[in-house]
Order: C-alpha cells, then sequence, then structure tokens
C-alpha cells in the first residue's frame, strides 16, 4: 500500500519500505530531485534491457507498464543514490550535468552495461565516486509478466530492508 509523506504529501510507495523517509524533518530533500528522475530511471531500464527474445522492453512496455511496488523500489534506489551521493551530484550539477542523464548512467553503471558514470563524459573524482557507488547498489532485473513489468530486489535493499534472500 502506497503512503503519503506526512510533511510534503509526496507518495513514498509502501511505508514499510521506506523507513528513513519518515524520520526526516527535511524531506524535500528526498524528494527532489527524486520524482524528477525516477521516470527518467525506468525508461533507461526499459530501453537497455531486453525480452527473452532479445527484443528491448521499450518496444512493448512504457513506464506505465511497471508494477507499483517496483516503482516504489526505483524510488527508494534512487533517492538513496541522490542521498549517498549529494555532493557529487551537486558539483555535476554546477557544471551542467542533469538529472535525467545522472538517473541514465545511474540504471546503466549498476548494472555494468557499456556506458556510465566510468566512460569519459563525467569528469574526476566524481566519475569514479558515482560508479563505485553505483556498484554498491547490484544489479537489477526487470521481468515482463502478465501483469507489467516487475524490478528484481539487489541484495543491498534486501539488507538495508531486513528481506531475507
Amino acid at each position: 500500500m502506497n503512503e503519503q509523506c506526512p510533511s510534503c504529501g509526496a507518495d513514498i510507495g509502501p511505508s514499510e519500505h521506506f523507513p528513513w523517509h519518515l524520520d526526516r524533518e527535511d524531506c524535500r530533500a528526498i524528494h527532489e530531485p527524486v520524482e524528477t528522475v525516477v521516470k527518467e530511471y525506468l525508461t533507461t531500464a526499459l530501453w537497455a534491457e531486453t525480452d527473452e527474445e532479445g527484443d528491448p522492453l521499450n518496444d512493448a512496455y512504457t513506464v506505465a507498464d511497471i508494477d507499483p511496488e517496483s516503482v516504489g523500489f526505483a524510488r527508494y534506489d534512487v533517492a538513496a543514490f541522490w542521498a549517498t551521493n549529494r555532493e557529487a551530484i551537486d558539483a555535476l550539477h554546477a557544471l551542467g550535468f542533469e538529472d535525467g542523464q545522472i538517473a541514465h548512467d545511474f540504471w546503466l553503471t549498476r548494472n555494468r552495461h557499456g556506458a556510465g558514470f566510468w566512460d569519459g563524459d563525467y569528469p574526476e573524482p566524481h566519475a569514479s565516486t558515482l560508479t563505485d557507488s553505483a556498484h554498491a547498489f547490484g544489479e537489477q532485473d526487470m521481468y515482463p509478466g502478465d501483469d507489467g513489468i516487475s524490478l528484481s530486489q539487489t541484495q543491498l535493499r534486501r539488507s538495508v530492508l531486513g528481506v531475507a534472500s
């Protein structure tokens, strides 16, 4: 069941997955730019991942086809990535990098695609910082099913949430 933040009213997904949010007085720091980049992050995932026949998932699916719990997991990962890397992301903003590109490269880097933070577009030390952080989140898969697309839970998220493997 999705819940809303008591401070700002934003949809924060299933509350059992977001205990860190409800303890923050300044929840805007978590929400921004999360909501603006989650869609780019998920759009990248659909573009980069393929079905069993090797066809890109975005040939048959849109972000609207991703199940709500998986959108909540994506929101959690993006918020955690932004919070963990706030200093590097702020520095990149000052250099003209946009949130959508950072979200795009977060998906590509965490899943070890052939592009991402490390491929030369980002200056050091930010490229290495963001690459190491994205890799720490672990790879994530998308699974098409009868009810739409689901995202796998990563080992990092399972450990943070106390969920058994």
